[in-house]
């Protein structure tokens, strides 16, 4: 698969939205290092980065501030040659938070997949959506 997507299943009331999906796409046939990044904003909005990029919102609707009442986790389940910031346990998004991956080398092409949850507390022990995460950054020959 060719870029990053994230899909987040969630439930009823306000919670992160089901089908939430982001795809960055930041390859080029030029040697050189390439990053994509992906913003969860504190009002539900997402952003990316990279070439080819598109994402929803992970919570609708917009909200000012709601995302001081969930905290985001990502866990790299499988990565090569590839670096990635922002797995650094549970993130809270009062302020928003931003995940980045990029290739570790010139010529090489950093791929890989991570497991993504939300949840209602700092700790971690209300998980209110779970999803996925894989990119494809760097030299593609």
């Amino acid at each position: 698969m060719s870029g990053i997507q994230m899909v987040v299943m969630g439930g009823g009331g306000v919670l992160p939205n089901q089908g939430f999906i982001a795809n960055l796409i930041n390859t080029s046939t030029v040697s050189g290092i390439r990053t994509s990044a992906l913003t969860l904003n504190a009002d539900g909005s997402a952003n990316v980065t990279g070439t080819g990029a598109s994402t929803t919102a992970w919570l609708t609707p917009y909200t000012t501030g709601i995302g001081a009442n969930y905290w985001v986790k990502v866990t790299v389940t499988a990565s090569t040659s590839s670096s990635t910031t922002g797995t650094t346990g549970w993130l809270s998004l009062a302020s928003g938070t931003t995940w980045s991956a990029s290739n570790s080398g010139n010529t090489l092409e950093g791929t890989g997949t991570a497991t993504v949850q939300f949840a209602a507390d700092s700790g971690g022990a209300t998980i209110v959506a779970t999803g996925s995460l894989s990119w494809d950054v760097g030299y593609i020959s």
